[in-house]
This record gives structure tokens, sequence and C-alpha cells, in this order.
């Protein structure tokens, strides 16, 4: 994966300190995409559960962020840097005749397991403000293009509310777990949908640095096979490509340089993206036992101490 900044050929070259930074930088991305895949996962099981439990009636609508209720967050960033959601949008309900859309949490009477599923929403990473702005490109809803993360999210919660509860076969009533099946094949349309929006919330980030660039700007290092030029650059190409990082963007306000980090970011959140879910079993019984009228079994109990 080519490093933000690189102007290098394709030829091995030392790391430099810049180098390194950027590799912390790329590690940043990948983490902060991990833990939201991770939260993501479980906001699909809560959804589920919520379900089956009767939390959540028949015929609800999932709304991602209605202006008409503040956005809750955990701390505020300083420094410069940006306290980045980890998902892109809360979730409100509305349901029945209600007029306002509560949130998710707020249909939970037990305190601790609502305070655990606002965690979710609240949950934000001190970050400078280039990953903020490429998670921006990527939330954003797009009408003739791939859907945007805060559309992909609110389709899988959606998907996951419009499905029967799976039932007892011996009773007939709803059992009040998480739909493994279901969870798992609609975080799989999330990975899809998601790396969509990342490479395409990428691929224009790369045509607006390519927009008005400058002529002596290169982009491809020379060949010239008869005088036996193969990938190089000149000291005039670096010079320019150098000069070219501190140039605002044609009709934006960032730089060439910040744009180009944001491309790095959101491919970062593209690569660690599968469609293998997060979760693991002992995980899922975890968030679904609060809201059964059956005990943790004793297997569970025992390795959880462990």
């Amino acid at each position: 994966m080519p490093l933000p900044r690189d102007i290098a050929n394709q030829g091995p070259r030392p790391l430099t300190i810049a180098d390194e930074q950027e590799i912390g930088e790329l590690q940043l991305a990948w983490g902060h995409a991990m833990w939201r895949n991770n939260l993501v996962a479980k906001v699909f099981c809560y959804l589920s559960v919520m379900r089956a439990a009767g939390l959540i009636p028949d015929k609800s609508k999932v709304l991602l962020s209605p202006h008409n209720l503040r956005v809750p967050q955990d701390f505020n960033a300083s420094g410069g840097n940006q306290a980045a959601h980890y998902l892109p949008g809360f979730v409100a309900i509305a349901s029945g005749s209600a007029k306002t859309p509560r949130y998710l949490w707020d249909l939970i009477s037990d305190t601790a397991i609502r305070d655990k599923v606002a965690a979710l929403f609240r949950a934000t990473q001190d970050l400078p403000a280039s990953f903020n702005r490429a998670d921006s490109a990527a939330e954003a809803r797009q009408l003739l293009a791939p859907a945007g993360l805060k559309q992909v999210f609110g389709e899988g919660c959606q998907l996951t509310l419009d499905q029967r509860p799976p039932k007892s076969i011996v009773t007939g009533e709803a059992l009040i777990v998480v739909d493994r099946p279901l969870v798992i094949g609609v975080f799989r349309q999330w990975a899809q949908g998601s790396i969509a929006a990342y490479e395409h919330a990428a691929t224009r980030k790369v045509a607006s640095v390519s927009n008005k660039r400058p002529m002596d700007v290169k982009t491809q290092p020379h060949t010239d096979i008869a005088k036996g030029v193969l990938n190089e650059w000149t000291k005039q190409d670096i010079t320019a490509r150098v000069r070219d990082l501190g140039r605002t963007v044609h009709g934006r306000k960032g730089s060439v340089q910040e744009f180009t980090d944001q491309e790095s970011f959101l491919r970062a959140y593209a690569n660690v993206t599968n469609a293998e879910f997060p979760l693991h079993d002992a995980i899922i019984h975890e968030i679904e036992a609060p809201f059964s009228a059956h005990k943790m079994p004793s297997w569970f109990v025992s390795n959880a101490a462990t």
C-alpha cells in the first residue's frame, strides 16, 4: 500500500522519520475502522434481541441521526484534533403514533444495559481532523453512486428490525435471542457496502486533487527505453510534486497533502473491512442474556470467569 505523500519510485528505499509517522497514521486508520465494524455488529445484535423481546414494536422505522435529537458524544477533542465518532450515526426509533422518535437506548428500562447501548453511539476517538474529513466523505449520501456509510448502516438496521424474530418450535413464542444468521447476513451487506463507500470516496479525493493540477506536476515517473530510463523521477519532478503538496485543492479548503492523506485513510478503512462477522458467540450471548428470562448457562459463566 503506498504511503501518504510518498513520491518515490517503486524501488526500495530507507524508511525516514516521516515514513514512520505515516505508518502510524495508517495503523490509526486500520484500528478506527476495525472498531467501527465491531460496534456496527453490536448494534445489529442489540436491535435483533430488542425486537425479539418486544421492546421495539412491529413496523417501527429506523431514523439515523434525526435533527431533533442531540448527537451523543463521550468527549470533545482538543489541540486541533477532532472527536471522531466510530459509528456513522446514532439510531432513533419511530413507532406507532409517537410524534417524536426516541433514542434506541431509551427503549430499555434497565439502567446498566441502557448505558451500554448508549455508549456504542457516544464512542469517539481523538484523531487529527483529516481522519474526520475522510469519514465524512465516506458517510455522505449518494444518489448516483455507491451508498454512503450512513445509508448503508441505516439500511442494515432497518433490515434487522423488519425480520420476524425466531420462534420456539415447541411453544411458537418468539425466542429472546439474537438472530445469528440474520445479523451475520446484515453485517455482510454492511461490509460490502462500506467498502464500496470507502473506495468511492477515495476515488473522489484523487479526482479533486487532479482538478487543475499544475502542468509540471507529473503523476508517473519517466520511462524511455531508448535512453535506458525506467521509472525514474527527475530532480525537477520531485521538486514540483513537493511544491504541489501545499496547493489548495481547487474549489476546496484543504491542501493536496491533506486530501492525499485522506485518500490513504479511506483505502486503509476498506482494506481492513471484510465480510467475516467480528463478534464471537460468547459476546453475542453476553449481549442477549440480560433480555432473556433464562440465566446464562454454566459453561458461559465459568468461561467468562477465566
